[in-house]
């Protein structure tokens, strides 16, 4: 893993069960203390596809004619699109994905480190796995490079049954140096994007 101060790392771990179930499995990366790495674990739900995205003037995808649109089999099937803040549970001969977010914090030092990749379930450690953090001297500034991620709260509303994970999406694109920009349609849905703007909805105890 290569990462300067103040970055944060996207890493996936594809987990094959056996004969047995796995419950409440979760991951965490062990380094040295002197780095105090922050680690996140989220596991993938995935969503079946069934159709690509219409629109209303063309038979074909969203952001195509139908003459340009790629195979209509290409972005179907099960699709890895929501990452839940919440243990990973398995039933047996099945296959799931954790998703980690690794933050290394702006106080790290230059250096190359030896940690571990750790995923934990019901009946203890499950794999270790040896990673090098290389971690370097430039401090990354927030936003250095200017992204921005528009989505639809009544899609979620769709997709998760409620809007309970709208923060937690949040957070997780604000970890990754990406603004947010949110349809909004009435007035108390500012709520979240005024936490957002005060600095509020990333703390702690957020």
């Amino acid at each position: 893993l290569v990462a300067l101060p103040g970055e944060t790392l996207g890493l996936q771990a594809l987990v094959d069960s056996d004969a047995e179930p796995v419950e409440a499995l979760t991951a965490t990366v062990r380094a040295p203390a002197r780095v105090a790495l922050s680690v996140a674990s989220y596991s993938e739900w995935f969503v079946p596809v069934p159709r690509p995205s219409g629109n209303e003037k063309e038979p074909g995808s969203l952001a195509f004619t139908a003459e340009a649109a790629p195979p209509k089999d290409a972005f179907v099937g099960l699709v890895a699109d929501a990452l839940v803040p919440r243990p990973l549970d398995l039933p047996a001969r099945a296959r799931g994905a954790l998703w980690i977010d690794v933050r290394v914090p702006e106080s790290a030092s230059a250096g190359r480190y030896v940690a571990t990749l750790v995923l934990v379930g019901k009946g203890g450690s499950v794999l270790e796995q040896p990673l090098t953090l290389e971690i370097g001297a430039a401090k990354v500034p927030y936003q250095a490079a200017k992204v921005a991620v528009f989505y639809d709260p009544e899609t979620l509303d769709k997709r998760m049954r409620d809007r309970a994970a709208e923060p937690s999406l949040r957070q997780v694109l604000h970890a990754h140096h990406v603004s947010a920009l949110p349809e909004r349609k009435r007035p108390e849905e500012i709520d979240l994007d005024l936490l957002a703007l005060k600095g509020v909805l990333y703390t702690k105890e957020r």
